[in-house]
């Protein structure tokens, strides 16, 4: 039997591996009620719909489960593709699966031109990762990632519209201009996250960072899975007009110009490398994507990811992302039903 591979692992990954390839903006995560009659050995399936920069429209099927799992036989997979065949305007459908799939479920994925996917964790060695698009020689155990953080943040904003005295709390929503909930961002406390995110990746290429970062002596952070590097005093004003948040004011309506950010910065990576995944064709050995991503272990939907160059098998790039906030809140629907079942 197969470890049990959620579902919210399977959106997590595959949403990661759209987001690195297609952007954020191209991906719909939808997660059905679970009704009382539900099969009680699936966590649920999730659709993930996609809509490519090449035109193409996939519609994914993420089949997890609670308990301990053998391989999908025909029968899953011929409701899985009955599923999918009702989602209209697609040109590609995939089943994704942590278990992979029985010897008569090819046939009906075939049959009803279905790809099956299974997700598949990186060795941290180097001689069993190798496939077509896999660097030979990439050895996960000397891969780090380091992320450039804000410690103590303070974040003052400017709404000339406003009162100055206008106070706004983490939970409070943010508007468009037309007063309508904000398409991108569902609260103010959503929005500072993000322009946190946005300051550390415009100064982690900057100086003082740079040279911070080369000479990174880490320590270990108590009671985490973190080391870090030393702190230093900084302070970041940021030009967010263009992201057209709107606090309420009153009966008026206030654009958020600028933020500014004060405290301190330092370099921190994960002391274990990273527990990258893949998702793989199951009949084939190459990867969806062209990508590995792995899960950075932190509450804000960071990501680390591989992007391997296709036909070289000799490059890849490493980089992070960060999932959109409506991906995020889906996935953390998908682990509540799960924990709440367990």
């Amino acid at each position: 039997m197969v470890r049990p591979t959620p579902t919210s692992m399977l959106v997590q990954h595959l949403v990661g591996l759209c987001h690195l390839r297609h952007g954020p903006g191209a991906i719909e995560i939808i997660v059905p009620d679970l009704s009382s009659d539900a099969d009680e050995s699936r966590d649920g399936d999730a659709l993930v719909r996609l809509n490519g920069n090449d035109g193409a429209v996939h519609a994914f099927k993420a089949y997890g489960a609670r308990h301990e799992s053998a391989p999908l036989d025909v029968g899953a997979v011929d409701q899985l593709c009955m599923e999918l065949s009702g989602v209209t305007g697609v040109t590609h459908r995939a089943i994704v699966s942590g278990s992979g799939y029985g010897e008569a479920a090819f046939a009906r994925a075939h049959e009803l031109d279905t790809s099956l996917l299974v997700l598949r964790q990186l060795t941290k060695g180097a001689a069993e990762n190798h496939t077509k698009v896999i660097p030979a020689g990439l050895n996960l155990n000397y891969l780090h990632m380091n992320l450039l953080y804000w410690c103590d943040a303070q974040l003052t904003f400017h709404a000339p519209a406003a009162d100055k005295l206008l106070q706004y709390q983490y939970a409070d929503a943010v508007f468009s201009g037309t007063g309508e909930p904000h398409k991108q961002h569902a609260t103010w406390g959503n929005f500072l996250d993000a322009t946190l995110y946005r300051s550390t990746g415009l100064l982690s290429q900057l100086e003082p960072a740079q040279t911070a970062m080369r000479a990174f002596t880490p320590e270990p952070l108590a009671d985490t899975e973190y080391e870090v590097g030393p702190a230093w005093p900084h302070t970041h004003t940021l030009d967010v007009s263009a992201d057209q948040v709107f606090l309420r004011a009153g009966e008026v309506f206030a654009l958020t110009e600028t933020i500014t950010i004060s405290g301190s910065l330092r370099w921190q990576r994960r002391r274990e490398p990273f527990d990258y995944y893949v998702l793989q064709h199951a009949e084939r050995e190459d990867l969806f994507a062209d990508a590995a991503v792995a899960d950075w272990g932190t509450s804000d939907g960071r990501m680390a990811a591989l992007a391997f160059a296709s036909g070289t098998n000799a490059e890849y790039r490493s980089s992070t992302i960060r999932l959109h906030e409506r991906h995020q809140n889906a996935i953390l629907r998908l682990r509540s039903r799960e924990l709440r079942d367990t």
